[in-house]
């Protein structure tokens, strides 16, 4: 059993320091009572810089001018930048379209230019007063072309999906899509290769559905007709026979045995995601 003296010194060891008080001294070599002021500047937290904003990096508009008529388009600039390959070049290497922030395209549709804007606002080409994507074969392939040239890829995978869909249900694709494909330069192969198929597997690929849909007499025309489809056009549905593509009956729509992504531009090694 603990003596007394034992037990005692134990308890005072075990015991909490003291609580020092206000202006009392708690150190043997203070000289000085500790103030209010000193405790609340140990007790504060130290005040931290707050962080700086980084700049919003849509600010920047860039002026497009269109047309003969100078028809503006005023475009976030990093928007515009991300979206295209060539209004990047031009707006990132110091010329003066970067310096003034207005680049001038006169021969550029104005009307490819109003549905290339709301895609890159709404992410998609339809009318917002029909809620449909549009209904003119020639401007669907003029928007494909155009976002070619400006290196607008997504534009241009994203029109290829709607003439895609634009032909599942069963609508016949018109003789222009073959003359403004193939008369169109740099060549777009993969719309080429759209077109082709198409017309293979919904036309059997005969001599006589060819004249009928080369013909701008809406398919009356006859095997003496004179007609002349571009040869490279030719050219792409004998390829298509050679490679005994399964698709040669009217009733089955070629496009969509194959996979969306088969007809998508994309730098080399690159897919889309989930394509279908």
């Amino acid at each position: 059993m603990s003596s007394p003296g034992q037990f005692s010194r134990t308890k005072s060891y075990l015991a909490a320091p003291p609580v020092p008080r206000m202006g009392v001294a708690t150190s043997a070599n203070a000289s000085q009572p500790v103030s209010p002021a000193s405790l609340v500047k140990l007790r504060t937290p130290k005040y931290k810089k707050p962080m700086e904003r980084r700049p919003w990096p849509y600010n920047e508009i860039v002026h497009l001018k269109v047309g003969p008529d100078k028809i503006d388009f005023g475009i976030h600039k990093n928007l515009l930048c991300s979206a295209s390959s060539w209004f990047k070049d031009v707006l990132t290497q110091g010329s003066s379209e970067a310096k003034e922030g207005v680049i001038c395209l006169p021969d550029d549709s104005l009307e490819t230019l109003e549905f290339f804007n709301l895609w890159l606002y709404t992410n998609t080409l339809n009318d917002p007063d029909s809620n449909k994507p549009p209904s003119c074969w020639r401007l669907l392939i003029d928007i494909y072309l155009w976002a070619g040239y400006r290196g607008v890829s997504r534009l241009q995978n994203f029109t290829i999906d709607t003439i895609r869909a634009k032909l599942a249900p069963g609508e016949s694709m018109p003789s222009i899509m073959v003359d403004r494909t193939y008369s169109a330069t740099p060549q777009p192969m993969k719309l080429r290769s759209l077109v082709a198929t198409s017309f293979l597997g919904r036309n059997g690929g005969s001599f006589k559905t060819l004249a009928a849909y080369c013909d701008d007499s809406g398919g009356r025309s006859t095997l003496t007709t004179e007609i002349h489809p571009p040869l490279e056009f030719l050219y792409d549905l004998i390829l298509l026979q050679k490679e005994k593509l399964d698709v040669t009956t009217s009733d089955i729509n070629p496009l969509l045995a194959f996979d969306r992504c088969y007809f998508h531009v994309h730098p080399d090694g690159e897919t889309c995601s989930g394509s279908q």
